[in-house]
């Protein structure tokens, strides 16, 4: 009897991807949601802060019922990317961000019927037509695991510390005698005047290195980076000006 109920929900590894940038992730397919692909509020949250993207509000909101009837909470803002399921891409996807509790991706009824892919739960795997190979890529990506997402709590006891320094600090100052007797320093006159020897000077060096798409935005998240336009005419000036 205990076999009629429970056991582990029919879940399939999947990928959420853009620009280069992809991350794992674990979706619950679920012919039961009438919908097309959710995604779960926080995961949708650690995504548009890695990915850099912005989410999108819906033209008018779509009221959601729970299994049991029970009106939820509408969902008002979807988020597009790149969705890959059994080796199989799918480009620009709307993700419907909702909360899901215990899980980040739930794969709907919608999903099934427009790819026409058929659920296994024998078997948990999914079923898919002959008309709908795995896809052939040969662009390499950054990938990321789910946890690679979620930002690294503050330690909050350096700040502690800090604090407890400042007011030792304090305590000291406060408690010091300032009658101290003054004692006069005689003027020391060096023989001949301080300088600093100049330096040598080092030959300027201009380093240009080609890098990828991924490098490019990776280095574009640093803060001492800067973004120009130039021209290989003004690169020549400037070499050249400064020999």
């Amino acid at each position: 009897l205990r076999s009629l109920m429970g056991g582990q929900h029919l879940t399939i590894a999947c990928m959420l991807s853009t620009n280069g940038t992809s991350v794992a992730s674990r979706a619950l397919i679920d012919s039961g949601a009438n919908g097309f692909v959710f995604v779960n509020t926080l995961f949708a949250i650690d995504l548009a802060r890695s990915f850099n993207i912005k989410t999108a509000r819906l033209p008018s909101p779509i009221q959601v019922k729970g299994y049991n009837g029970q009106p939820g909470r509408p969902v008002t803002h979807y988020m597009r990317l790149h969705l890959t399921v059994d080796q199989r891409r799918q480009y620009n996807v709307p993700l419907l961000i909702l909360d899901l509790g215990s899980h980040d991706i739930i794969i709907g009824r919608k999903w099934l019927a427009y790819f026409d892919v058929l659920p296994d739960c024998r078997r948990r795997r999914l079923v898919w037509p002959a008309k709908l190979p795995p896809s052939y890529s040969v662009a390499k990506e950054i990938r990321w695991n789910r946890q690679d997402l979620i930002p690294a709590p503050r330690a909050l006891s350096h700040q502690e510390d800090a604090d407890r320094r400042d007011r030792a600090f304090a305590a000291t100052d406060q408690g010091s005698d300032s009658g101290y007797e003054s004692a006069e320093i005689a003027l020391i006159s060096p023989g001949g005047r301080p300088y600093q020897p100049a330096k040598a000077k080092r030959p300027y060096q201009i380093d240009i290195n080609a890098i990828s798409a991924n490098g490019f935005r990776l280095h574009l998240r640093q803060e001492d980076s800067e973004l120009f336009l130039t021209s290989l005419y003004e690169i020549d000036r400037l070499i050249q000006d400064r020999k």
